[in-house]
């Protein structure tokens, strides 16, 4: 398995809340004083204005089209290079939208 990680990128416009406030609850990546309490403020300023952003590109976040475009082709690089353990099979992971982390592994681990 190639698992391709990434934070991901809502989908659709209507996903950009949850995915911004997913990114504001992470203290690892953005540590705040109350973040519990902050992250979801934050979350709920912002959206408008990135939900217009989504919308001018085209409805959402290309990130995972592209995600899964540079996966197949790393597993038909390595399928090419290293024959005698493929087929490789491309997975893809975002920490803070779909497909998450833990679903992927589980993915996996049914495959």
């Amino acid at each position: 398995a190639i698992v391709m990680l990434n934070m991901g990128g809502p989908l659709m416009v209507p996903e950009t809340y949850d995915f911004l406030k997913n990114l504001f609850m992470d203290g690892d990546l953005i540590p705040l004083p109350f973040q519990r309490a902050i992250a979801p403020l934050i979350a709920k300023r912002w959206t408008p204005q990135i939900e217009k952003q989504y919308a001018d590109i085209g409805g959402g976040s290309p990130i995972l089209k592209y995600t899964e475009m540079q996966g197949a082709g790393m597993c038909e690089l390595l399928d090419e290079l290293h024959p005698e353990t493929a087929p490789h099979k491309p997975y893809v992971a975002f920490h803070y939208v779909n497909p998450l982390t833990q679903e992927t592994a589980q993915m996996i681990k049914a495959d």
